[in-house]
């Protein structure tokens, strides 16, 4: 913007602080001066206080430290986001320390809602074995739960939500390998990889996420650990999404999208290419993975994975 006299004058000037600025020639500076998005002006503080008009927002750092905006080149932001408004269960170190959480947060669910969930790792459990539907419902047994492990390659399930999502019957070739079976044949509550996907969108379509809210809370979240920009790695509902909020203005965080493997042909035919987009929201590169991950233990190995049969 300019003054009343229409010299150029800052949006925001920082000064009296350690700004780390990445320039090799200039790595540390006392001030910085930002217009119209953009840094104007890096410096001692004379320089950037000539920046300085009537309606600049003048910040003190009192020495403090500042540094350019940190990018997560790989992040859920939005399952993040809604992460926030479920039951979190990062750091569980035990089956039976999940299902508490889940009894708890079911007792504050109206009955009829699904009681959804993510973050377990069977890997911090003594045995590290899959969970099953039978604990679920045990404390839990009428309304619909679904939880997602840490890494997103697992679903766990109770009885009610094998019912809801129509995979309580007897195998199908369809998911074969994919929907884990107890010796009798029966659903023990653990889906696998494109099953596990399958009924996320299933449940989506059943109890409808609040995606905005999602991302207004992930965005907080980042904002506060000083991240400006995120590559996301989800999908169509998601870029859907942030498109709403990119037309009106109101992302707070610049997105680089990454596109789906399924969502590839369709991305194809309407000719997207990496780069489209703006400063705010672009199209990024293609997201695939070959068989599976380490955590739920789905990615093919040389050998087989310790404690499970060959």
């Amino acid at each position: 913007m300019r003054d009343e006299e229409g010299r150029m004058a800052a949006d925001l000037a920082a000064v009296n602080g350690t700004i780390y600025t990445m320039d090799p020639a200039r790595p540390v500076v006392r001030g910085v001066a930002i217009s119209g998005g953009r840094v104007v002006a890096l410096g001692d503080d004379a320089e950037v206080r000539a920046l300085i008009g009537p309606r600049t927002e003048v910040l003190d750092l009192r020495g403090g430290t500042a540094i350019p905006g940190l990018i997560d080149a790989h992040v859920h932001l939005v399952s993040y986001g809604l992460s926030l408004q479920r039951v979190d269960l990062t750091g569980t170190r035990s089956m039976s320390e999940a299902v508490e959480r889940v009894r708890r947060r079911a007792e504050r669910t109206p009955r009829g809602y699904w009681v959804i969930g993510r973050g377990w790792d069977r890997n911090l459990w003594s045995p590290p074995s899959f969970p099953s539907r039978t604990a679920l419902d045990a404390a839990v047994p009428e309304q619909p739960v679904a939880l997602g492990s840490k890494d997103g390659h697992a679903l766990w399930l109770n009885t009610a939500a094998l019912r809801e999502l129509g995979m309580d019957a007897g195998p199908s070739e369809r998911w074969r390998g994919q929907v884990l079976r107890d010796s009798e044949g029966a659903p023990t509550g653990i889906l696998l990889e494109d099953a596990a996907q399958e009924a996320w969108r299933r449940i989506d379509e059943m109890a409808p996420a609040d995606l905005r809210g999602a991302i207004a809370e992930a965005t907080r979240a980042a904002h506060r650990l000083g991240v400006t920009g995120v590559h996301d790695c989800e999908g169509g509902r998601e870029l859907a999404a942030f498109l709403e909020l990119w037309r009106e203005g109101a992302l707070g965080l610049r997105v680089y999208m990454m596109i789906a493997k399924e969502n590839l042909d369709a991305a194809v035919r309407l000719g997207l290419r990496t780069g489209f987009g703006d400063e705010w929201l672009r199209i990024g590169h293609l997201k695939l993975f070959a068989n599976g991950s380490l955590g739920s233990r789905t990615a093919d190995m040389l050998d087989p994975y310790e404690g499970e049969p060959d």
